[in-house]
């Protein structure tokens, strides 16, 4: 550890430069699915994008948090949400990205 009087006046601790670390942003769109939709996408990907998440992109992974069945579940609205009854299509409009 670098002695205080060593370090200029202005530099961060290590401490501070590594909460003030951000993750980079991506290079490419990153799909939002109340707007962009994923009805054309496998269900068979859905479900594996839910359960392992997409590094560098913000979607985490839901592994620890959903048992597979929901996440079929999940993966399953997804594939279908462009056929969504008109109460549940309402709400879905009403989604904020």
């Amino acid at each position: 550890m670098m002695p205080s009087s060593l370090r200029p006046p202005n530099a961060p601790t290590l401490r501070q430069w590594l909460t003030r670390r951000k993750t980079p942003k991506p290079t490419f769109a990153i799909p939002q699915l109340a707007a962009d939709g994923v009805e054309d996408d496998p269900q068979g990907y859905s479900f594996w994008v839910i359960k392992q998440g997409i590094r560098w992109t913000g979607m985490p992974s839901w592994k620890g948090s959903l048992t597979d069945e929901q996440i079929w579940t999940l993966a399953l609205l997804l594939k279908h949400m462009d056929q969504l009854p008109p109460g549940a299509e309402r709400v879905w409009q009403q989604v904020k990205n």
